[in-house]
C-alpha cells in the first residue's frame, strides 16, 4: 500500500466519522467540521481520480440532512412538541438539558410541554434532541394562561458552554444547550446577548446548588 492510498483511506475514514457524528449528536456538529476539514484535505491529495475525490469530499454535506431527518425519525427523537412562550417576549430562548435540577417535560395531547419562563432561559432534565416536527407548535401565553399561536419562532444553534467563563471561575462545568429565536437573529445586539449569557449561567450555577 502506497502513501498516497493511504492519505485516502485515512481521509475517508475521517470523512466518514464526523459525518456519523454529526448525525447522530446534534451538539457535537460544530466539534466535527475539523475532522472534516482533515479528511477532505488527505482525501484532495490523494492520487484517486478527481471525481471519485470530489464525490467523497461532498457526499457527506449532501447527505447530512436527509441522513439527519432519518436517524431522527427512527428513533423518534422527533417526538411532537408543544412550545410555550411569555407573551411579548422576543429575542433568544434557551433550553439547557440533562441537567439533574432542572424540570420535567409537560404532556399535553400526546406532545411534550415545553414551558419557558419569563427570563426565556429553561431548563430540563430531560434529554432534548432540538429536533423538529411537522406537528410542533408554538403559543405565546399570559398571566391567565390564555394562548395565542406563533408563527415566528426558528431553530437556531446548539452547543456546549461553561458556566465558568461567567460565574463559577474555581469551579467551572460544561452544559448543554439548544436555543431558538423569536426574531431575526441578526436584529440581537451584542449587550443583549452577554445579558443573556449571564442570565443563563447564573441559573444554572444555582440550579446546580439545590
Amino acid at each position: 500500500m502506497t502513501i498516497q492510498d493511504k492519505k485516502y483511506i485515512v481521509g475517508s475514514s475521517l470523512l466518514l466519522l464526523a459525518f456519523i457524528a454529526s448525525v447522530i449528536s446534534f451538539y457535537l456538529l460544530v466539534f466535527t467540521w475539523p475532522v472534516y476539514l482533515l479528511g477532505a484535505i488527505l482525501v484532495s491529495i490523494s492520487s484517486q481520480r478527481i471525481m471519485k475525490k470530489i464525490l467523497v469530499i461532498l457526499l457527506p454535506i449532501i447527505l447530512y440532512l436527509p441522513a439527519t431527518f432519518l436517524f431522527l425519525y427512527i428513533y423518534n427523537y422527533t417526538s411532537p412538541k408543544l412550545f410555550l412562550i411569555p407573551k411579548n417576549y422576543s429575542g433568544t430562548l434557551r433550553i439547557i438539558f440533562n441537567e439533574n435540577c432542572g424540570e420535567k417535560y409537560g404532556l399535553e395531547n400526546g406532545k411534550k410541554v415545553i414551558k419557558f419562563p419569563q427570563d426565556g432561559v429553561l431548563i430540563l432534565n430531560e434529554e432534548f434532541d432540538g429536533g423538529t416536527n411537522k406537528d410542533d407548535e408554538y403559543y405565546s401565553f399570559d398571566e391567565y394562561n390564555q394562548r395565542v399561536k406563533m408563527t415566528n419562532v426558528n431553530l437556531g444553534g446548539s452547543g456546549i458552554t461553561s458556566v465558568g467563563n461567567l460565574i463559577n471561575k474555581d469551579n467551572p462545568a460544561d452544559f448543554q444547550y439548544v436555543e431558538y429565536y423569536t426574531q431575526d437573529k441578526s436584529q440581537y445586539d451584542y449587550k443583549s446577548q452577554q445579558k443573556f449569557d449571564s442570565i443563563t449561567s447564573a441559573k444554572v450555577v444555582v440550579c446546580r446548588k439545590k
